[in-house]
C-alpha cells in the first residue's frame, strides 16, 4: 500500500503497525489520527510508529492529522478543518492534497509532537468539561473550566516538546479540536458527563462499551500523570481529575474540579 490511515486506539497501535509493515510499499506514507499515548510506555504515537516502521527494509514516512472532526458530523459532509504535521513538508503536502476537499480544509505544519499532544490533551480537558456538564453547570462555568484547563495543558505540551505556534488560536489541532470535543457530542465529554452525574467510573466505562463508544482520554490519563511526576511538571487540574477517575475521590461541585 502507498497510503495507510491509522485510526487505532493507542493501546493497540503498535500491534497494528507490526501487522502492516509487510504490506507497505517503498516510500509509503502513514497518516495517524489516533489521539493518545501508548499505555505502559507513555510513548507518543509517532515514537511507536517509527519504532515499528523502522523494521521495514525501506523508507516510509509518518504524518499525523488532527482537528475537530466528530465522526457523525463528518459523515454529513459538514465543513471541517484539520492540521497535518510531518517532518517532511513535501510529504505533508501530499497528505493535504489527498484529503483536502471543498468542505475539508487542511493546514500543513511540521510540529508532529505538538499535534499529537494537542489531540491527546484536549481529551483530558474534554473529560473535565463533561464532568462540569454532569454536575449540572451551564456554559459559562464550563467555559471557565476549559479556559483554565487549556492553559495548563498548553504549558504541559510545551514542556514535553511541542512548538508554541501549534497552540495558537488558529490551530485546528488544538483550539478547533478542543472546542469541538468540549462543547460537542464527543465521546470523551460524554464519559466525563456520566462521571459527573455520579455514575461510578467502571459503570460509565461499561455503559459506553455497550454503546460501542470508547474514551481514549481515560486511557491517556495514567500516561500523562506518570509523565508529569517524572518530569516534575505542575498540572493541578490534571491531578484532580486523575484522582476522581483513578483514586475514587468524591466530586460534589465545580470547586472539586478546578476552583
Amino acid at each position: 500500500s502507498n497510503f495507510i490511515v491509522l485510526a487505532v486506539p493507542g493501546a493497540y497501535l503498535r500491534s497494528a503497525v507490526k501487522d502492516l509493515v509487510s504490506f507497505l510499499n517503498r516510500d509509503a506514507i502513514v497518516v495517524n489520527v489516533a489521539k493518545s499515548l501508548e499505555p505502559g510506555t507513555n510513548k507518543f504515537m509517532s515514537q511507536v510508529c517509527e519504532e515499528e516502521l523502522s523494521k521495514a527494509s525501506f523508507k516510509t514516512y509518518f504524518s499525523v492529522m488532527a482537528g475537530g472532526m466528530i465522526a457523525e458530523e463528518v459523515t454529513k459532509h459538514y465543513p471541517i478543518a484539520a492540521d497535518v504535521a510531518c517532518s517532511n513538508n513535501a510529504i505533508a503536502d501530499i497528505v493535504k492534497n489527498l484529503f483536502q476537499t471543498p468542505k475539508f480544509k487542511i493546514n500543513v505544519i511540521q510540529d508532529v509532537i505538538g499535534v499529537e499532544l494537542a489531540g491527546a490533551l484536549k481529551n483530558v480537558v474534554a473529560i473535565g468539561a463533561g464532568i462540569i456538564d454532569g454536575l449540572g453547570y451551564d456554559t459559562s462555568s464550563k467555559a471557565a473550566f476549559v479556559s483554565e484547563a487549556a492553559k495548563e495543558m498548553r504549558n504541559l505540551a510545551l514542556q514535553l516538546g511541542a512548538q508554541t505556534q501549534t497552540y495558537d488560536a488558529g490551530s485546528h489541532a488544538w483550539l478547533n479540536d478542543l472546542l469541538t470535543t468540549c462543547f460537542g457530542q464527543s465521546r470523551n465529554r460524554y464519559f466525563g458527563e456520566l462521571v459527573g452525574s455520579q455514575i461510578p467510573v467502571r459503570d460509565a466505562l461499561s455503559r459506553m462499551e455497550k454503546e460501542k463508544k470508547r474514551s481514549e482520554g481515560y486511557n491517556s490519563f495514567p500516561c500523562f500523570h506518570k509523565l508529569i511526576q517524572e518530569k516534575n511538571i505542575k498540572a493541578p487540574i490534571l491531578n484532580i481529575i486523575y484522582g476522581i477517575l483513578f483514586e475514587g475521590k468524591a466530586i460534589l461541585s465545580i470547586n472539586d474540579v478546578f476552583i
